[in-house]
């Protein structure tokens, strides 16, 4: 008893010192927008973790939200509330964007309508982290700004082609100083989801995970990962950038280690016992409950302490019990759409007992599982599936998919209940696959050869995915940027796709004893790169006795269809190892070594394009494939300049000059 009491003792004066750490929080949630589309839980998010952080004895500043005037004002309200504080964390929910590397956070009241709107209408994230890592010893920052942003896309119109492509998805790395904790929704540069649910999926594993007691914050975040990853089914993983030096606790510090007591018998008691404030003994009651499974211990401590630190968390606990203690509740009831389809899993999904990822979860379906639906929610996307030992489950709808079996074709109410009616005629770009659901992994059911005119009934919604048609029936489905609508530009990534009327031409005006090549146009990630096309035709004129074309409309028996595929197109700026040297130059050299070394930049971009050109006699006739390779390395340009149009071009006239040697019966020299 006697060493039990002093362990209660020592944890009392650890977590006395740790209850004197102040904490300081600053949460803003940004969803009416007023030039972009509102967002559905950025508002719910701020407050649902604003509570959760009080709840925790955090200080917060809470802004929802907010013009660009609005967010200066709460960032000031915060930078104030720092001055002594141990710990800074700040919260954001709404929209972000990086353009050249630098992060921003947007505003409800930003339009970005040019480039220079960034400084005045947008607030740059290394501010607020700036001001954090300044004046407190830890800085915790949870970004859940990387959800697909219209405003970005206005912005990249302004700037025009070339420089647009220094808008990044997403956000990007940050890089920090000592102490400091960044967490992102998902890996820097993806996009993540805003949800169908109250929350978004990563803010909801915050809220799940954030009150758990001795759970290091790392420890947090590995759990975070790892529900998001399987709520997502693979699409969003939360990322983190950390340089902390300690450990840090939401709630409840794991016990810290003590020396062994000397044995009872020895030196007596001093005369009076130490003496210990009301927070001292409450978190003492707290640590000989806190694992209890007795509702009436958590009662006694409601009772003595109803607004305690530890008040919520016993109030949930108590909840907890109070409910599996509870007789079973009847299924809950929702307005359902009512089906009998056999589908299957595309990959792990966890079965929920209601239609919300909120809903306790009551299995998991394995990737390719076969499962029996029953319903579908109406206005939701969650499907009701019968559980192989009976009673019912929810599945969130991008989690499964309808089983199709080889070869059959697409039912008509199934294939047109998710697409845009679409009209026009359009031509394969480049060999594409049909499947029988809008998905790489779905059945395989024919291909479409480059050229050949196909007739689209829509287009699926909110994906690159379109529904082609045959004979007026439902066929397959055809990724977007595989086909291009005749006359037209060819399906985006947006799913819009340009207006234009079909432009029928004759082939009869195909010269005799003439090779035609007809150069498709190259499409890449939904736009279409008319400088491609150009450096491609130009290599084929000069191929003697040969005429170029470009009719993808107009695909003659006798003509050599000549596709570009790009089949790789990324770019890393990684820092230059010779702006060290340079730096020391102009140290020990001053105005001479500035003049050797101008030039040299801090970071160097590396565009990797891999290009792949086939030539093919006709429709279906033999073809010849041939590769271009390019790594273009930039060492003049500041971190976020985009080189790729100067890799894809390099890597299109490697492939080229290849593909004509092999048309001459030559051989290219090997690599």
């Amino acid at each position: 008893m006697l060493r039990t009491i002093a362990l209660i003792l020592t944890f009392v004066l650890f977590a006395g010192e740790a209850a004197a750490e102040r904490r300081v929080a600053l949460v803003i949630g940004n969803a009416a927008y007023e030039k972009a589309a509102p967002l559905a839980n950025p508002a719910n998010d701020a407050r649902a973790v604003s509570s959760v952080l009080r709840d925790m004895g955090f200080d917060v500043v809470f802004g929802l939200d907010l013009t660009q005037d609005g967010m200066k004002m709460t960032i000031r309200k915060f930078a104030q509330r720092l001055e002594g504080a141990d710990v800074g964390l700040f919260y954001y929910a709404g929209h972000g964007l990086q353009v050249k590397g630098v992060n921003y956070l947007v505003p409800i009241d930003a339009g970005l309508e040019s480039e220079l709107d960034l400084t005045f209408e947008a607030t740059e994230l290394m501010f607020v982290l700036g001001l954090m890592e300044r004046k407190v010893k830890t800085t915790l920052a949870f970004l859940d700004a990387c959800r697909d942003n219209p405003l970005a896309r206005t912005l990249a119109r302004s700037m025009g082609s070339t420089r647009s492509t220094a808008i990044g998805r997403g956000l990007a790395r940050v890089e920090t100083g000592v102490g400091t904790l960044i967490v992102y929704a998902t890996a820097p540069g993806n996009v993540a989801l805003d949800g169908d649910t109250k929350h978004s999926p990563f803010t909801n594993a915050l809220l799940e995970y954030m009150p758990q007691e001795g759970l290091e914050v790392r420890q947090m975040l590995t759990r975070v990962r790892q529900t998001v990853h399987e709520d997502t089914n693979g699409f969003q993983v939360p990322w983190d950038h950390s340089s902390l030096i300690g450990d840090f606790y939401f709630a409840g510090a794991a016990a810290p280690q003590t020396a062994s007591l000397p044995p009872a018998s020895t030196a007596p008691p001093p005369p009076a016992a130490p003496r210990f404030d009301d927070r001292a003994l409450e978190l003492a009651f707290w640590e000989t409950i806190k694992d209890s499974d007795n509702p009436a211990d958590y009662r006694d401590y409601l009772a003595r302490y109803p607004d305690g630190v530890f008040a919520s968390l016993a109030k949930r606990k108590l909840g907890s019990l109070d409910r599996s203690a509870a007789p079973p509740q009847p299924q809950p009831t929702f307005d359902i759409e009512e089906m009998d389809l056999a589908y299957v899993a595309k990959g792990q999904a966890n079965v929920r007992a209601g239609p919300s990822a909120a809903y306790d979860k009551v299995g998991v379906l394995e990737s390719g599982q076969e499962v029996g639906v029953t319903g579908k929610i109406k206005g939701e996307n969650w499907y009701r599936i019968a559980l192989a030992g009976g009673g019912m489950g929810y599945v969130y709808g991008a989690m499964i998919r309808e089983r199709v079996d080889p070869g059959a074709a697409t039912s008509m109410e199934t294939a047109l209940r998710d697409v845009d009616p679409v009209d026009g005629d359009f031509f394969a770009v480049v060999r594409a696959n049909v499947r029988a659901t809008p998905s790489r992994d779905g059945t395989k059911l024919g291909v479409i050869e480059p050229g050949r005119q196909v007739e689209v009934l829509g287009a699926v919604k909110g994906r690159n995915w379109y529904l082609l048609g045959q004979e007026g029936a439902p066929y397959g489905y055809v990724y977007g940027e595989l086909i291009a609508q005749l006359g037209g530009v060819g399906p985006s990534a947006s799913g819009k796709i340009a207006t234009a009327q079909p432009v029928p031409r004759s082939t009869s005006n195909r010269p005799q004893g003439v090779r035609v090549f007809n150069v498709m146009p190259v499409i890449h990630r939904g736009r279409r790169l008319d400088q491609l096309t150009a450096t491609l035709q130009r290599a084929l004129a000069d191929v003697p006795g040969s005429m170029v074309v470009s009719e993808p409309n107009a695909i003659a028996p006798e003509d050599t269809v000549v596709t570009v595929v790009i089949t790789r197109d990324d770019q890393q700026v990684v820092e230059n190892p010779e702006f060290k040297s340079a730096q020391m130059a102009r140290a020990l050299f001053g105005g001479l070594g500035q003049m050797v070394t101008q030039g040299v930049a801090s970071h160097v971009a590396v565009h990797t394009a891999h290009v792949a050109v086939t030539a093919r006699q006709g429709h279906t006739g033999p073809s010849i494939t041939e590769t271009g390779v390019n790594e273009t390395t930039e060492d003049s340009v500041k971190a976020g300049t985009w080189i790729g149009d100067a890799a894809l071009q390099r890597a299109t006239e490697d492939a080229a000059g290849r593909l004509i040697i092999r048309l001459a019966g030559g051989t290219p020299p090997a690599r």
